[in-house]
């Protein structure tokens, strides 16, 4: 369950980075813009990855020699 809530907390935050920053202009503010986009979604999927992580980790003892 937690899990799947921090799915969905990362498609809505994704989907507000993205249309926050949609159809910026090309200008330095523009770009500056895109890339805070770009920091934004990594820093939001984080939580998710290392949560994801540990059931694969589990996964990965059981084949393990």
């Amino acid at each position: 369950m937690y899990i799947r809530t921090k799915f969905v907390l990362n498609i809505f935050g994704g989907l507000l980075v993205g249309f926050t920053f949609f159809q910026a202009n090309d200008s330095l503010q523009g770009t500056q813009n895109k890339l805070f986009s770009i920091f934004l979604a990594l820093v939001l999927c984080v939580p998710l990855t290392h949560q994801i992580m540990a059931v694969y980790i589990d996964i990965h003892t059981v084949y393990e020699i």
